[in-house]
């Protein structure tokens, strides 16, 4: 038992040595024509990849339009670069460019652009890419589409430029308003200090002439050529006496007036605070209004320095590879019919 089994697996190795004897003999028969033909095949494909169009890469980044950028630098755009991918690969665009080619007498209009877009690693700016053989087009392409994408949301940029425009009139009217209320109570301060210097003047002057009445009362009363004394007498009480209630009623008017005086100054630093933050307001809504900007292009329309298309080297390569692989499956396959015609060749010779 044992030695038929090893009788068997001799006989089954030495048949698998048969098999690849013929295998390696078929190929060495056939070494010159699969030889010639996969070299005839490298030189066709080799002429066949330098008669193909040269296809070049138009390569331009863009960045969507941006509404306004927050203090903390968070940029909020008018849309978002998903939106502006689907927008050009959805075709939205691609009848405006065929009437551009059109117009510029091109003989071929592509029914769709192959327009390539991809997002830009973590930022927010989208890459767009087209293969054509005419770089010139290719390049015209791209500022048109950048033209058109720009076009799409110039309605949205106005809008939201004219909301600020609103925004910054309303706060020119209040700073008009504001900046007429400082006229206003600079101008009413200067009066009021300016009646006050009166008052003050008048009270000063009538305590000076008090006080020379005061000084000369003896005088005045010796050469008085009042003959009744006590009537002199009384009507010199009397001026004092004036004189003394006038200075006290110009003292509550002074005391009125600079009670005035600090509220209108109060009024007054209000005014200056609100005209000062609508200042700041307006800065900071003209610095918002110039952030709005529509779809910024930040790589132009660049042609790559190498045809992408055709691959030479790599046709080639597969070409050869392919050419010997069929030259090696029709050598085994005319051998094998070779070798069926021979055997029933014999076979009807030795029935005969």
């Amino acid at each position: 038992m044992a030695d038929q089994l090893v009788k068997g697996e001799n006989r089954s190795d030495y048949e698998d040595e048969i098999k690849l004897i013929d295998l390696l003999f078929v190929l060495w028969k056939w070494k010159w024509r699969i030889g010639m033909v996969t070299v005839a095949v490298a030189v066709v494909s080799i002429v066949i990849s330098f008669q193909l169009p040269r296809i070049y890469r138009i390569e331009m980044t863009i960045q969507p339009g941006i509404l306004n950028v927050g203090q903390d630098g968070k940029v909020t755009y008018i849309d978002s670069i998903l939106n502006i991918k689907s927008l050009i690969d959805a075709g939205v665009f691609d009848s405006r460019l065929k009437k551009m080619l059109q117009i510029s007498e091109h003989t071929a209009v592509p029914e769709t652009f192959a327009f390539k877009t991809q997002l830009s690693g973590k930022t927010d700016n989208l890459e767009i890419s087209y293969d054509t053989p005419d770089s010139a087009e290719g390049v015209a392409l791209l500022t048109r589409l950048k033209d058109h994408l720009a076009e799409h949301y110039t309605d949205r940029i106005e809008y939201f430029k004219d909301q600020y425009k609103s925004k910054i009139r309303l706060k020119k009217s209040e700073m008009d308003t504001a900046e007429s209320e400082i006229g206003t109570l600079e101008h009413t301060i200067r009066n009021i200090q300016r009646t006050i210097s009166d008052l003050k003047a008048e009270n000063k002057f009538i305590k000076a002439n008090n006080q020379m009445l005061v000084g000369n009362k003896e005088k005045f009363l010796k050469h008085n050529d009042v003959k009744d004394y006590a009537l002199s007498t009384l009507l010199y009480n009397i001026a004092i006496q004036q004189n003394i209630t006038v200075v006290s009623g110009n003292q509550k008017e002074i005391y009125a007036f600079l009670e005035q005086l600090d509220k209108t100054k109060q009024q007054l630093l209000e005014a200056h605070n609100r005209k000062k933050t609508l200042t700041e307001e307006i800065i900071i809504l003209e610095q918002e209004r110039r952030n709005i900007k529509n779809i910024e292009v930040l790589k132009p329309p660049t042609r790559s320095e190498r045809p992408v298309k055709p691959k030479k080297t790599l046709i080639v390569v597969l070409s050869t590879i392919v050419g010997f692989f069929l030259m090696v499956v029709i050598a085994f396959l005319m051998e094998s019919i070779s070798a069926d015609t021979r055997f029933r060749t014999i076979e009807s010779e030795l029935n005969v």
